[in-house]
């Protein structure tokens, strides 16, 4: 058996060294992994309540841990042989060859590991221009919202009082129950407003509810915004069971609702994008 060090660093590779003795090959990558990230590994130790002079803790930390750089690397090779003497002599014979070729696949794999480390950083500019670009485009609908053809200057709070009274009695609390169960419990969501909407009000300060509450009132204040501003439901012929809204202007929704409610409260939220008061 061949025991084999080497220490690559920005993609050199420094000669590597052969032991026919396995115990002294170990020592030699321990006190290697001290000398290339003295640093690094006496963090890793201290985090892991690892012994700092084992040579499994120092296997560990070169094969888990990101050296910035730098590789500790440790092979072994099975080789025949008969006594130590014939070993080393096989050493001798053969390692130039061995550790070539192992010196060429380290190389390919670092040279790897470099296109992967730039292609990352590609990434993460990629998506720091598409928050940028997601940020930009939200800053120009509100702009739009605010200064629309519709003259209905900001959009009215989904929300508008989350302390009303009957927002507290025990039959609305009975109907924020009703609606967990109708969405299929506590971690589901309702259909028209989900839980980016939900974090998207807490973030503009509309709310401070908790998802379920939010939607129970969201859905109370669209339909009485669709009533209040001459929205109708009527049920489809062709599906019986199944609703569309009406707008004041005659259009009629493409999407079919399965229970009446949910159609008035599409009809509500309409109302809203179209900058209709409540």
């Amino acid at each position: 058996m061949l025991y084999i060090i080497q220490k690559i660093t920005s993609g050199q590779a420094e000669p590597p060294k052969v032991f026919a003795d396995q115990n002294s090959a170990r020592a030699a990558f321990t006190d290697l992994v001290h000398q290339t990230s003295a640093a690094d590994f006496h963090t890793y130790c201290t985090r892991q309540h690892a012994d700092p002079d084992s040579f499994a803790t120092a296997l560990a930390f070169a094969e888990n841990e990101n050296t910035q750089g730098a590789y500790c690397c440790y092979w072994e090779l099975a080789v025949e042989a008969a006594g130590a003497a014939h070993t080393q002599q096989l050493a001798e014979q053969n390692s130039a060859s061995a550790l070539q070729s192992v010196t060429e696949v380290q190389q390919h794999v670092l040279a790897v590991q470099t296109e992967l480390h730039g292609l990352s950083e590609k990434l993460s500019d990629m998506s720091q221009e598409l928050l940028r670009l997601h940020k930009q485009l939200s800053n120009d609908q509100e702009q739009v919202d605010s200064t629309g053809a519709s003259g209905a200057g900001k959009r009215p709070d989904l929300v508008p009082d989350e302390q009303d009274e009957k927002y507290q009695t025990a039959e609305w609390r009975d109907f924020v129950q009703s609606l967990i169960q109708m969405c299929g419990g506590n971690r589901g969501e309702f259909p028209l407003l989900s839980r980016h909407d939900w974090r998207q009000a807490i973030y503009d300060n509309q709310t401070t509810l908790e998802y379920w509450d939010w939607v129970a009132i969201a859905i109370d204040v669209s339909i009485e915004r669709a009533r209040a501003n001459g929205y109708s439901i009527e049920e489809d012929n062709a599906q019986k069971g199944h609703f569309a809204f009406l707008a004041p202007s005659g259009e009629r929704s493409s999407i079919l609702y399965e229970m009446e409610d949910l159609a008035w409260c599409a009809a509500g939220l309409h109302a809203k994008q179209q900058g209709r008061s409540e």
